[in-house]
């Protein structure tokens, strides 16, 4: 009985065996895309993380180069405010002085 049930079995054997090879070749596929894929990503963000970096490093810097340019103008104004400050009180140090 067994010479008969064997050649019945063969197509059925090529069939599974048939049905392995396409399901291990789909699911290297899929696992390779998966990695391409990931891969991708990891690209499309560190290019995004650089761009980000660029760009708040000019803001900073544009916001540095504005934050001197107010201080140097306070500075000024401030200086301006004490040289006159003390040249109102110039003359009252030279009374104090010549009449001491």
């Amino acid at each position: 009985m067994q010479a008969f049930a064997e050649p019945a079995l063969a197509p059925l054997a090529v069939g599974a065996g048939v049905a392995a090879v396409i399901a291990t070749v789909r699911a290297r596929r899929t696992s390779a895309e998966r990695l391409r894929l990931h891969r991708h990503t990891e690209q499309v963000l560190a290019a995004a993380a650089r761009a980000v970096d660029a760009d708040l490093g000019r803001r900073l810097v544009e916001l540095e180069r504005a934050a001197v340019a107010a201080l140097d103008a306070a500075v000024l104004r401030r200086r301006a405010e004490v040289d006159a400050e003390l040249a109102l009180l110039a003359p009252e140090r030279t009374g104090q002085v010549s009449g001491a």
